[in-house]
Formats: structure tokens, sequence, C-alpha cells
């Protein structure tokens, strides 16, 4: 038998690389509803801290659409208290110059 490979996680999101659970990085590991919980979402996927923050109660469309709008959104994201929450982020202008 061959010896089993430890594959590393990646964001369901943005295909980064997930740090281990816990704490408040970037890319720390956390789960996420796909669909939001708030509209009937029950499946969720491994994706990283700045994903779930960001994303909010965003559908999967509007986060794609976001993310295509905003090509550093993850620049978006604040450790600590000065995260921004998925309110604050339909306030921030697509491609700001």
């Amino acid at each position: 038998m061959g010896r089993k490979s430890k594959k590393q996680k990646r964001c369901y999101w943005c295909e980064r690389p997930l740090l281990s659970r816990g704490g408040r990085k970037a890319l720390s590991a956390t789960r996420d509803h796909i669909v939001p919980k708030a509209h009937g979402g029950r499946v969720t996927v491994d994706c990283c801290t700045a994903c779930n923050s960001l994303k909010g109660d965003m559908s999967p469309s509007k986060w794609t659409r976001f993310c295509s709008q905003n090509p550093e959104w993850w620049s978006l994201y604040r450790e600590g208290n000065n995260r921004r929450s998925a309110g604050e982020l339909r306030n921030v202008p697509a491609n700001p110059s």
C-alpha cells in the first residue's frame, strides 16, 4: 500500500492554499455556505477567512461579479477590528480610480 498523500486544501473561492483552522489570518481555513445561510443555503465548503468575511451574504453570482469588477478584491480584507463587512463592500465602487 502506498502512502496517503496530504494534498493541501485550497479555498473554494480564490483557490489559494489554506492554513490550518484557527486564528484570524486571511488564509486561515473556515467553512462557508455556497448559497448564504440567510438565503436557505445548506452546503458548505472550505474557504479562507478573507473570502468568507468579504463574501458575507452575497450569492455566488454576486461574489463572482464583485471579484471580476475588483481584480484586487483581497486587498479590501483587513485582519482584526478593521475587517470590512459585506454591507460596506456593496458601497465600494468597481474598479476605483
